[in-house]
Protein backbone atom coordinates (compact mmCIF):
# COMPACT_ATOMS: atom_id res chain seq x y z
CA UNK A 1 0.00 0.00 0.00
CA UNK A 2 2.75 2.46 0.88
CA UNK A 3 4.57 1.86 -2.41
CA UNK A 4 1.33 2.52 -4.26
CA UNK A 5 0.84 5.80 -2.39
CA UNK A 6 4.42 6.84 -3.07
CA UNK A 7 3.96 6.00 -6.76
CA UNK A 8 0.84 8.18 -6.79
CA UNK A 9 2.71 11.08 -5.20
CA UNK A 10 5.59 10.73 -7.65
CA UNK A 11 3.27 10.51 -10.65
CA UNK A 12 1.35 13.58 -9.51
CA UNK A 13 4.53 15.64 -9.03
CA UNK A 14 5.65 14.73 -12.56
CA UNK A 15 2.20 15.55 -13.94
CA UNK A 16 2.19 18.96 -12.22
CA UNK A 17 5.59 19.76 -13.67
CA UNK A 18 4.50 18.79 -17.18
CA UNK A 19 1.24 20.75 -16.92
CA UNK A 20 3.10 23.87 -15.77
CA UNK A 21 5.57 23.48 -18.62
CA UNK A 22 2.76 23.10 -21.16
CA UNK A 23 0.26 25.69 -19.88
CA UNK A 24 2.24 28.03 -17.62
CA UNK A 25 0.31 30.22 -15.19
CA UNK A 26 -3.02 29.56 -16.92
CA UNK A 27 -3.38 26.26 -15.08
CA UNK A 28 -1.93 27.23 -11.69
CA UNK A 29 -5.32 27.47 -9.86
CA UNK A 30 -6.50 24.13 -11.24
CA UNK A 31 -3.23 22.49 -10.18
CA UNK A 32 -3.56 23.94 -6.67
CA UNK A 33 -7.11 22.60 -6.36
CA UNK A 34 -6.14 19.17 -7.67
CA UNK A 35 -3.06 19.16 -5.45
CA UNK A 36 -5.26 19.76 -2.40
CA UNK A 37 -7.70 16.98 -3.37
CA UNK A 38 -4.91 14.50 -4.08
CA UNK A 39 -3.17 15.36 -0.81
CA UNK A 40 -6.40 14.74 1.14
CA UNK A 41 -6.97 11.46 -0.71
CA UNK A 42 -3.45 10.22 0.00
CA UNK A 43 -3.72 11.17 3.68
CA UNK A 44 -7.06 9.37 3.94
CA UNK A 45 -5.68 6.28 2.23
CA UNK A 46 -2.67 6.25 4.56
CA UNK A 47 -4.94 6.58 7.60
CA UNK A 48 -7.18 3.74 6.38
CA UNK A 49 -4.14 1.54 5.74
CA UNK A 50 -2.81 2.21 9.25
CA UNK A 51 -6.20 1.47 10.82
CA UNK A 52 -6.62 -1.78 8.91
CA UNK A 53 -3.06 -2.84 9.73
CA UNK A 54 -3.65 -2.14 13.43
CA UNK A 55 -6.92 -4.11 13.45
CA UNK A 56 -5.30 -7.08 11.70
CA UNK A 57 -2.45 -7.00 14.22
CA UNK A 58 -4.95 -6.92 17.11
CA UNK A 59 -6.86 -9.90 15.70
CA UNK A 60 -3.65 -11.87 15.22
CA UNK A 61 -2.56 -11.14 18.79
CA UNK A 62 -5.94 -12.13 20.22
CA UNK A 63 -5.96 -15.38 18.23
CA UNK A 64 -2.47 -16.22 19.53
CA UNK A 65 -3.64 -15.59 23.11
CA UNK A 66 -6.43 -18.16 22.73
Amino acid sequence: MRKSLMDTVTFWEITKYLLKEEHGNNIRITIAELDDMIDKTIRSAAHIAQTVSYEIKQKEESSHDQ
